[in-house]
């Protein structure tokens, strides 16, 4: 399927078709800009519902009985043994702006953006090597 954006966000067009649980998909997207074209790749699974649920589950776990300042840390770690790049990232960002355990999310966030290297690089989950749920 192709189709032109504006601008963000962009949602899949409603006659495209649903995506699969377990199913690897590629992602493309090209833009021009005032520096010319920029192309990007990666590639991202559906995650199944029920490891939607289990990583909720330890989330809640974490919520109750961890330490203050390292709950946002510890349900990173958990997305990420579970393949959850992308939400780990976005819990890291949240922490990393402020609270008891922003130094710990911040470091953690450098280094899992270290590990996964920059969009398009075909790292897994940066871009064009997966592990993007």
């Amino acid at each position: 399927m192709e189709a032109d954006c504006p601008g963000p966000p962009f949602l899949l067009p409603a006659v495209a078709p649903r995506l699969e649980e377990g199913v690897d998909y590629l992602w493309e997207a090209a833009a021009e800009g005032p520096l010319g074209r920029e192309e990007i790749r990666t590639t991202f699974s559906v995650a199944a519902q029920a490891e939607c649920r289990a990583l909720a589950a330890a989330a809640e776990a974490i919520d109750r009985s961890a330490p203050p300042g390292t709950a946002a840390v510890l349900k990173a770690h958990v997305a990420i043994r579970r393949g959850f790049f992308q939400e780990a990232e976005r819990i890291l960002r949240e922490e990393a702006g402020g609270g008891a355990g922003d130094a710990a999310a911040r470091e953690t966030l450098d280094l899992l953006r270290e590990t996964l290297g920059p969009p398009g690089s075909g790292t897994p989950g940066g871009g064009g090597g997966g592990g993007g749920r």
